[in-house]
């Protein structure tokens, strides 16, 4: 072989070369842009599930609050006029909580989902229908509102904490 062809030879690896590493960078750049993309969304998706849930538990224990306070006070008209609120806050809360239930333990895990549940769930549950089923005005409960107060706490704990964990999975 000639000197020429040997030149030739070379060049045409080099170009080979030169074209798989090309391919191959273009390839990884293109893997880890959509591994990019699917955490981003898998992001958005968490943080509309946060803000859903959020949103639902402020409605729902501010309109619980509220009744518990109306009724305490005897104020009869108000609570027939927010009785109505209170119960389709109550509507749309139970159509989506095994949703939210589904999707907590998809997203965040079996803890978080237990948590969700003994500490938000349930006794915002107990709360509702305390004042549901409360008739009488006569009665002074003072143990019902400092336990309000502390379900309020554990709701502002328990949206803090998903927020925060989706935050430490974020792309």
């Amino acid at each position: 072989m000639d000197k020429d062809t040997k030149s030739l030879i070379r060049d045409i690896s080099l170009l080979c070369v030169g074209a798989l590493i090309s391919l191959l960078t273009s390839l990884l750049v293109d893997y880890f842009h959509e591994k990019r993309d699917i955490k981003k969304d898998q992001l958005t998706k968490k943080l509309e599930l946060n803000y859903d849930i959020s949103k639902a538990l402020g409605n729902r224990f501010y309109l619980t609050y509220d009744l518990l306070q109306l009724k305490r006070s005897k104020d009869t008209n108000r609570v027939d006029n927010e009785i109505a609120q209170y119960i389709e806050s109550r509507q749309h809360w139970n159509q989506n909580i095994y949703t939210y239930q589904a999707m907590l333990e998809n997203y965040y895990g079996k803890e978080t989902k237990n948590e969700f549940i003994t500490k938000v769930y349930n006794p915002l549950a107990n709360m509702g229908q305390y004042v549901e089923d409360r008739t009488t005005h006569t009665e002074e409960d003072t143990t019902l509102v400092p336990q309000a107060l502390l379900i309020r706490n554990d709701i502002a704990k328990f949206i803090h904490n998903i927020y925060a964990q989706a935050e430490n999975n974020s792309p």
